[in-house]
């Protein structure tokens, strides 16, 4: 009997969550540390507007917080390249994350989809040119994301794509014998060239 399909089953979309966390610690870190530095910053460079410029003493004060201005700036400057590092490491931790929790939630979706199939398949709800069809399109889609994500036809692509030749014509031959043309080459041609036309707008091309 069909196992009930879990999002854990597939994998989780917050495996990211731990360097997410790390990355916006790092950014709270640096900012206060700025704040910090801001106040010091601050205070030095009162210093020196209002030291006295003609005693030793005061000359003497002057060229410290001048020296401690100098030096603030330059770790202020490191710090803040650090925040923009770790804030744009950030920001591609959170888009993978999210391109990984729709892609959980594609392979739930279909998953979901395919248990019901294989429930109806056994209590004899739909017969098996209904679930042979249905398979096609699994494997078509299964194509289509494959080469997307592969940006190129593989080994594994290459023997998906003749699986589906296979049954499309199987299909076809089905349904010519009850004079049904509809699945013609043109579809299947079609659904390729989709895939084609978005991949030549990434600059990728589907070899043969």
């Amino acid at each position: 009997m069909p196992q009930k399909i879990e999002n854990k089953d597939i994998f989780s979309g917050d495996f990211l969550q731990p360097q997410i966390k790390s990355f916006k610690e790092i950014i709270e870190l640096i900012k206060l540390m700025e704040s910090e530095m801001k106040d010091v910053l601050k205070v030095q460079q009162q210093l020196v507007k209002t030291s006295d410029k003609k005693s030793v003493e005061g000359l003497k004060k002057r060229q410290r917080a001048v020296q401690s201005v100098n030096q603030v700036s330059k770790e202020m400057l490191k710090l803040e390249k650090q925040r923009k590092v770790a804030s744009s490491q950030l920001q591609l931790a959170e888009t993978k994350e999210a391109k990984a929790v729709q892609a959980t939630r594609i392979e739930l979706a279909r998953k979901k989809k395919a248990v019901k199939q294989e429930i109806l398949a056994e209590k004899g709800l739909i017969g098996e040119y209904q679930k042979q069809s249905a398979r096609l399109n699994d494997l078509r889609k299964k194509y289509k994301n494959l080469i997307l994500v592969q940006g190129k036809e593989t080994r594994a692509t290459r023997k998906l794509r003749k699986e589906i030749t296979t049954l499309d014509s199987r299909l076809k031959r089905v349904d010519a014998s009850v004079g049904q043309f509809q699945r013609s080459v043109g579809n299947y041609g079609k659904a390729f060239g989709k895939v084609s036309g978005v991949l030549s707008r990434f600059g990728l091309a589907v070899g043969g």
